[in-house]
């Protein structure tokens, strides 16, 4: 989880980052800007917390054919299940660069 934050909380242009992924994910605009408020804590860290209560049902697969739709294939090796078990594992390889 730690890997896939610093991947999306980047805010580099031309690359699709956590709001383009909460966009995507249908949270809405007042809920991102509220995320993106405390400089201190991941905004990737506090979407993936709103989501385990407004989403419970969101899968890996889902979470990846929306990394798929935003452009982030690079992040889709750290998205994978183990049993029943919704389990985010950090194995970052790289990000995009410009």
């Amino acid at each position: 989880m730690e890997q896939l934050s610093l991947c999306l909380d980047r805010d580099v242009r031309f690359i699709p980052n956590w709001k383009h992924l909460a966009s995507k994910l249908e949270v809405e605009v007042d809920v991102i800007k509220r995320l993106e408020q405390y400089g201190d804590f991941s905004p990737t860290f506090r979407l993936f917390y709103f989501l385990e209560t407004s989403k419970p049902d969101l899968t890996i697969k889902e979470l990846k054919e929306t990394m798929l739709e935003i452009g982030r294939n690079d992040l889709l090796n750290l998205l994978t299940t183990e049993g029943n078990k919704k389990i985010i594992i950090v194995k970052c390889e790289t990000t995009p660069s410009l």
